[in-house]
């Protein structure tokens, strides 16, 4: 008997993404554009501004408003950049905020990655074949431009 997600034509494992960022402007739109591009595209996908200062806020709430499944939260600006302490507590309230309760995978995402358009069907798929595994993730390239 097939594991529960298999990938087949008419089933598709359901995804959250929950992305922290903070002064990612330079970055995030390309993400953005990436995971739009998916085969596979999320059932949700919370992006949390934990406090930026540049324009990261705006491009998150500009394809928030054209994406019904992407969704912002915005945190305080605490004064400073915490990185890991402060990115968990921004996953945490994203992870809070989602509406998407019957998800599948979770996945946290970084705000400054490209992706190929397979990526997710991909990576859930090789999850969904082997049933014991915990976590997973791809294999990472520095575009050198």
């Amino acid at each position: 008997m097939p594991h529960k997600y298999c990938l087949t034509e008419s089933t598709n494992p359901k995804y959250l993404i929950i992305t922290p960022v903070r002064d990612e402007e330079k970055y995030l739109e390309a993400t953005i554009r990436s995971v739009i591009a998916q085969t596979l595209q999320p059932a949700e996908w919370i992006i949390v501004d934990d406090g930026s200062t540049d324009g990261t806020r705006g491009i998150i709430a500009w394809y928030a408003a054209r994406h019904a499944w992407i969704r912002p939260c915005f945190r305080d600006n605490r004064g400073f950049r915490q990185p890991g302490a402060g990115v968990v507590e921004a996953f945490y309230d994203g992870y809070r905020s989602a509406q998407c309760a019957d998800w599948d995978f979770i996945v946290k995402l970084d705000g400054d990655l490209g992706l190929a358009p397979d990526y997710f069907t991909r990576a859930l798929a090789a999850c969904a074949a082997r049933a014991r595994l915990g976590i997973c993730g791809g294999l990472l390239y520095h575009m050198l431009g």
